[in-house]
């Protein structure tokens, strides 16, 4: 039996079809200019410091959909968006968007990880143009556009293979060492393995989501049992310092080390940090197992740099660095060594070894065993070395009459 439906009823089932058929022109414009803003948006609210693609490459994506939904007559569409030049930067888009990178990622190896000048960007962008230019008209519309032939999806699936093929062998081969010269290949070697092993990752230098649970009972030192107990409290510029103590100690046998750092966690009670939401637990741990061992001597050391108040990572707090000399006092230690804030390169210090024998090399003098270049401070990060006035103030003791908060011999941060 058929259902009896009156014509109202038509309008009432399918509300979104109605409501479509007679505000059409309306929704396609405001998609239109909602796809814009969005568009704008992503050119100005996305930058180098925030994670990507993450959600954030949500909105050119809605954006592109609502653009596309939109239609040909929208006043947007129809006024800006079909001008001869962007229809002609849409048409090359994707060979475009398949030559700029590796044009500028290569411009970046070629210079040993230091960033291409604008000059060169620019000119990087310039031929990233030409080439998709050429290839949309001599590659993509003859494959696309022409005869159909057998070889098309033949040739398409062998190249798509052997290139799955030559990926695979750089992966595994840890990216062809031996095209470079032998001198270079242990600069461009990956230390990171020896690193982790050093710092004692994971046990005794803390990754970002781990707690205090996770400190091993190797990271305190049982022998020899009389020397004198010294231990190093801080970040991952704490774990820098752990190797170099720790083979004066196989040296001298002359103390006993112990090590407790964390990832992105300075030594400072009561710091809060949104990077690493363990730090304040961590280092409550570590002030509980210093009142416990009562170490002789402790050293503090971090990024100091890091701490001043932007994406996340928290600021220095004086308040919180008295807290923090006390409790260490209250706690019987005799020395508190401070280190100041370490140099911080702008390349790794092999790059700019690699970088230097590069251009040594052109000059036919390379020699890569040669210490760094004589004008390395322009490698060095001067907004870190400009945070060390503020972290020797910042851990001035304020008690003038206490002069056992010690500096450290190089760099030194305060007394």
């Amino acid at each position: 039996m058929r259902a009896r439906q009156s014509p109202s009823g038509a309008k009432t089932t399918r509300p979104l079809e109605h409501l479509y058929a007679t505000h059409h022109a309306r929704i396609h414009t405001a998609a239109a200019w909602i796809g814009l803003a969005l568009l704008l948006a992503t050119a100005f609210l996305i930058d180098r410091d925030q994670p990507f693609p993450g959600w954030r490459a949500l909105l050119p994506t809605i954006a592109t959909a609502l653009l596309i939904f939109a239609g040909p007559h929208t006043v947007i569409n129809q006024k800006l968006l079909s001008q001869g030049a962007l229809v002609a930067i849409g048409l090359i888009s994707y060979p475009l968007y398949l030559w700029h990178w590796p044009l500028l990622v290569f411009a970046r190896i070629a210079r040993f990880g230091s960033e291409p000048t604008i000059l060169m960007k620019l000119a990087l962008v310039a031929l990233a143009f030409v080439l998709a230019a050429v290839t949309y008209r001599w590659l993509e519309r003859p494959f696309r556009f022409g005869r159909p032939a057998a070889w098309k999806p033949v040739g398409a699936t062998l190249g798509l293979a052997a290139a799955a093929c030559f990926g695979i062998a750089v992966w595994a081969s840890a990216g062809m060492p031996g095209r470079f010269p032998e001198g270079l290949q242990h600069l461009l070697r990956d230390f990171e393995p020896e690193t982790r092993l050093a710092y004692r990752s994971g046990s005794c230098f803390l990754e970002d989501t781990q707690d205090s649970t996770s400190f091993a009972e190797d990271c305190l030192d049982q022998d020899p049992a009389a020397a004198p107990l010294v231990l190093l409290w801080g970040d991952s510029y704490a774990a820098h310092v752990f190797p170099g103590l720790a083979e004066h100690r196989r040296r001298t046998m002359s103390m006993r080390l112990a090590e407790y750092t964390a990832s992105g966690c300075p030594p400072i009670l009561g710091f809060s940090n949104a990077q690493r939401p363990n730090c304040a637990e961590v280092n409550d741990d570590i002030a509980g197992r210093i009142a416990t061992l009562k170490p002789e001597t402790v050293i503090l050391a971090g990024r100091w740099s890091l701490y001043d108040g932007r994406e996340g990572w928290g600021s220095l707090d004086a308040d919180q660095i008295r807290q923090t000399i006390a409790a260490l006092k209250a706690s019987g230690v005799q020395r508190i060594v401070v280190v100041g804030q370490f140099p911080i390169w702008s390349l790794p210090p092999q790059m700019i070894l690699t970088r230097d024998y590069q251009i040594d090399m052109m000059a036919f003098r390379a020699s890569p065993s040669r210490p760094l270049p004589r004008d390395s401070i322009r490698y060095l990060d001067v907004v870190a070395l400009a945070a060390e006035p503020q972290v020797r103030q910042l851990w001035s003791d304020p008690d003038s009459s206490h002069r056992k908060i010690r500096c450290a011999a190089t760099p030194a941060a305060c007394c």
